[in-house]
């Protein structure tokens, strides 16, 4: 019995490989970080900056979160975290 579960086990990893090929995933977007500011250089919003975009509505800053919040990088959560108590 042990070696038709292993023998299902392998196919179920086989099975995730391939569909994981199939995963399209979406460029991640690239940002440089100035000093107290982050300049977005690709995407939906290229050429402008945190500051900006965080006051235009939550539109932007549901971008800023979701694409440079998440990101888990110190510098670039220390700035926008600067932000949320504005």
């Amino acid at each position: 019995m042990a070696h038709l579960d292993q023998h299902k086990g392998i196919a179920r990893r086989e099975e995730a490989l391939a569909k994981k090929d199939k995963v399209k995933h979406k460029p991640k977007d690239i940002f440089k970080v100035e000093e107290n500011d982050i300049l977005v250089l690709t995407g939906p919003y290229s050429g402008k900056r945190i500051s900006e975009l965080w006051l235009k509505g939550p539109d932007e800053r549901d971008y800023i979160f979701q694409n440079l919040y998440k990101t888990n990088d110190v510098n670039i959560q220390r700035i926008i975290s600067a932000y949320f108590c504005k």
